[in-house]
Parts: C-alpha cells; structure tokens; sequence
C-alpha cells in the first residue's frame, strides 16, 4: 500500500509539469537522522500537498548525502529535477550555502529553482533572541535537567523523590535545541518541580540550589516557561495541511493586531521612561516626588557614574 501510495504521488507530480519540495533533517527520539520530503503540486482541481519519503540518512549526513538521497528518489521514481521549481528549507548554512549547501547542488541540476525559508523556522529563530538575564536563567535550567536526567542513579533518585512527594509530574524533560516544540515543554515541567528538584539539588549539595532560593529567578524561570509555552501554540498553528504564506502571514497579522490591542499605548509610555534608562541625556521628570527628584539631580549630576 506503501508504494501504490508513492507511485500515485509520483505519478501526480509528473502529469502537474511542476512541484515544489520542503525538506526538514533531523534526529528521531532514538537519534537516528532522518530526511523527510514533502510536496506540494497541481492537481486535477486544486493544489494538493503529500510526504514524499522519509529516508534515513547514515554516514556523516552531509550536504552532499542529503542531496544524493533525493538524487537518488528522483532517479528511482524518474522524476525531473526541471520540475522541481521551489525548494523550501530551515536556513541553516548547510542547507543554503552558495558552495558546499545542500541548494548549491541542486543548483547544478536546476539553475532555476528558488529557495524559500520556512516560516515556522523564521519564527522559531526569532523566539531565540532573549536578554541576557533570561538566557541566563535558560542556562541555568538545562544545566540542572542535564545534572538530574543525563546521570541514571541522579534520574532513578528524583523519580523516587517524586513518587515519594505525590508530584503529579515524575520526571523533567531533556531540553534540545533542535526541537522546536522542546524548550516550552522543558522549562514548565522545571517550573512545576521546582519545590522537588530544589529538594533534590539541596540534598546533592549541587550549587545551582541556590537559584531555588532566588525569588527573580523562580520568577524569570515562571516568565520563560509561559512565553515558551504560547510559543509552542504559535509553532503548532503554523503547522499543518495546505498551510501557505498567505495564510500564515494573515494569522501572524492578527497576532500582531491583538498585541497592539493589548498594549495600545506602549510606545508613548516607553518614551516617558527615557529618564530612567539614561538619566544623564534627559530632563528631570516633573511629575515623581520631589524627594526623588533630588535624588534624580544627585545621579545626574555625578560625574563618576556619567562616566
């Protein structure tokens, strides 16, 4: 059935004239690389989308055995690489280097195919960037996961903690930065065992206890679990069958208008705050106590902090 299924893709993509590829390389739960493909063509009465294949990759998986197994599919099924008009990846130098990425050899077969970037992917890059406070505290929070769950005897002990407490919960999760939907999931479970694993860490006599006992940490870390969380929302609802920049980037719209409808007024009040970011460049706010006033004219006028 497998193949009758192949077959009839295949088969569709010929008689369409042209299709377009999105192709994802990654590592399954028991770390095995894996190559997916999907298409997306022409059919009879509308634009149909279908999975290709998913091919394990072995050896060194280079951009050169990612290319060599679609290569070697498209030979196999007869398909030509003229056809294939779009191609959309992760933007990764592997994927998209001019030299040695995966598109510069598919280039030397279709000059004319164009890259996209995937839109999930821009998303999940741009949800990366974080102060350095916060990328601090998700530092802090692997370390701790990978101290309870990469050491057996450490996993086994925790368990038992939990098991022994009631926790709903009995085990953190890994955190991998491949994995798009990982971090959200990650961190809440941290943040729901945090009474458990401060316990845990306090009994090890492990450092990182003490960022238990910090009340901005715990807060920060409650912060990121949330944010992550409705992130994961976000990456889920950009998933799915006939997805396409039109509809994705209305839906990203609407998310911007709530926003604004949220915080209507925030650029004018972030403005107002100028005094307190740099008190050296701005007037002195007229509208806070006099007492801190004279305190304000104090720090702006010392020329050591200036300096």
């Amino acid at each position: 059935m497998g193949i009758d299924i192949i077959d009839q893709v295949v088969e569709r993509c010929k008689a369409s004239g042209t299709f377009a590829l999105q192709l994802d390389e990654s590592t399954d739960a028991s770390g095995e690389a894996q190559l997916i493909a999907f298409v997306r063509y022409k059919d009879t009465l509308e634009m149909n989308e279908h999975i290709l294949f998913c091919k394990k990759l072995t050896g060194r998986t280079t951009r050169q055995d990612v290319f060599n197994v679609i290569d070697n599919f498209f030979s196999q099924h007869k398909l030509d690489w003229k056809s294939c008009s779009y191609v959309c990846t992760d933007g990764a130098a592997a994927m998209t280097g001019r030299v040695n990425g995966l598109m510069a050899h598919i280039k030397k077969v279709n000059p004319d195919v164009t890259w996209t970037h995937c839109m999930i992917h821009r998303e999940a890059l741009a949800s990366k960037r974080m102060s350095p406070e916060l990328n601090d505290v998700l530092n802090d929070a692997v370390k701790v996961i990978n101290f309870i769950q990469s050491r057996p005897l450490n996993h086994r002990l925790f368990q038992s903690l939990c098991e022994d407490g009631g926790s709903e919960h009995k085990q953190l999760l890994l955190h991998t930065d491949v994995r798009w939907l990982s971090r959200g999931k990650t961190l809440q479970r941290l943040f729901e065992l945090r009474n458990e694993v401060r316990a845990f860490l306090s009994e090890h006599t492990h450092p990182l206890v003490a960022m238990f006992d910090d009340a901005d940490w715990v807060a920060r870390l409650g912060y990121l679990s949330d944010i992550f969380s409705k992130l994961n929302q976000l990456n889920l609802s950009l998933q799915g069958k006939d997805t396409n920049v039109l509809a994705l980037h209305t839906h990203l719209s609407k998310l911007k208008n709530e926003f604004n409808s949220y915080f209507p007024d925030i650029d004018n009040k972030s403005s107002t705050l100028d005094w307190v970011r740099n008190p050296f460049v701005t007037c002195i706010n007229s509208n806070i106590p006099a007492r801190l006033q004279e305190d304000l004219i104090d720090v702006s006028s010392d020329r050591s902090l200036k300096m």
